[in-house]
């Protein structure tokens, strides 16, 4: 099995950093596991394709998925005020991004989803990064929970007349931290005279290459804590479990830090719920 097409000078990343400490795991285990030669892992031509083929979805979803969606909030708006007498959206003059994963949030993504630890892994190529179903995403954020599934059938039908779009997962995450999101992943191919422009060597992309676009749904209050306990999640998950660093960031990964989330995430629920609820019992609208 071979890990990347280009066999030339192996990556370097600066000592002592995580990413050097996530890539040596990498290498160790692969080659105990794999029996793959040094010359077969991560390069530095292909960490820099990376980059290019990031970009290049990046500005694609933009125009093509992110562009259509904000050029629909005001109607979209006007519609859910006019049944609902509240906002869907906080603030109408702010736009959608999109969100491009970078180089080393590829490779902690490849090392936590266990390509150094199981040869049979989804992801068993440094090469094949697009395969990864939030290489290039956004986010939608509302005012009330019962926006959710507005919005969700308002950009599914945006697209269903689009051959080259189709939806690959449709997923409500709840998990047992509190985290309550949609996320719905959209599966795409880029044209052919589109495909071209994008420059990579050590990987191979063409116009029957199929890639991914996450749309994450969420209110305002659950995007408000998500911040915060992300930034404490991310500095919990992306440290070999053997190393140093993994000990100075075990105070975040205590079990009273653990249930503060959890119960942070379920009270942003229940009172995401109850606003809802009271909506339909008063039926205040806004001044």
């Amino acid at each position: 099995m071979s890990i990347a097409i280009s066999q030339k000078k192996e990556i370097k990343f600066r000592p002592n950093s995580p990413e050097e400490e996530q890539y040596r795991s990498l290498k160790e285990v692969l080659q105990k596991k794999c029996l793959l030669n040094s010359t077969e892992l991560l390069t530095q031509e292909l960490y820099e394709d990376w980059q290019i083929l990031i970009d290049a979805l990046g500005l694609f979803a933009q125009k093509n998925i992110i562009d259509p969606i904000n050029k629909q909030k005001t109607e979209w708006h006007s519609e859910y005020y006019e049944k609902n007498h509240f906002s869907l959206f906080h603030d109408l003059s702010g736009t959608i991004e999109v969100n491009k994963k970078s180089r080393n949030s590829v490779l902690s993504k490849l090392y936590r989803q266990g390509l150094g630890l199981n040869c049979e892994s989804r992801y068993t190529r440094f090469d094949e990064i697009y395969n990864f179903p939030d290489l290039v995403r956004t986010e939608v954020i509302f005012c009330y929970q019962d926006g959710l599934p507005y919005i969700a059938e308002k950009i599914e039908k945006l697209f269903s007349n689009k051959s080259e779009f189709k939806i690959k997962e449709k997923s409500v995450k709840g998990y047992a931290d509190g985290y309550h999101a949609l996320h719905l992943i959209w599966q795409f191919v880029i044209p052919k005279e589109e495909i071209e422009k994008i420059r990579v060597k050590t990987m191979k992309v063409d116009a029957e290459t199929k890639f991914s676009f996450e749309i994450q749904l969420r209110t305002m209050l659950s995007k408000t804590l998500n911040e915060v306990t992300h930034k404490i999640y991310d500095k919990s998950r992306n440290f070999p479990k053997q190393t140093g660093i993994q000990n100075q960031i075990s105070n975040l990964e205590s079990p009273a830090v653990d249930h503060l989330v959890a119960y942070l995430n379920h009270l942003i629920q229940y009172v995401d719920s109850n606003l809802v609820q009271m909506k339909k019992d008063f039926g205040v609208p806004e001044k």
